[in-house]
């Protein structure tokens, strides 16, 4: 699949789940299919996970919103995380 060349190139690229239904998955399994079988990684994966929201068909100021929102939700993931690996690495 070429969206790795896509990312690549600086091209705004997106995952989505045409008919969660009919193809059974969610996109979380694609997230994972980009991972393991494209090899990206957590800026990819987020960076991908932002496009979706710069390119949804809703109002700009909705599209705003959601997408602070998302970004607020990742920065405190990401502090989550790093506090997560210091609390491991002081164990070590």
């Amino acid at each position: 699949h070429p969206a790795s060349f896509y990312v690549q190139y600086g091209l705004r690229v997106t995952l989505n789940t045409d008919n969660r239904i009919v193809s059974n998955t969610t996109l979380t399994d694609e997230y994972m299919i980009a991972i393991e079988q494209l090899g990206f990684n957590y800026q990819d994966i987020k960076n991908i996970i932002i496009n979706g929201y710069k390119s949804a068909f809703i109002h700009y100021k909705e599209r705003v919103n959601l997408l602070n929102s998302a970004l607020k939700e990742m920065k405190e993931l990401e502090a989550e995380h790093m506090q997560e690996t210091l609390d491991v690495d002081s164990v070590i």
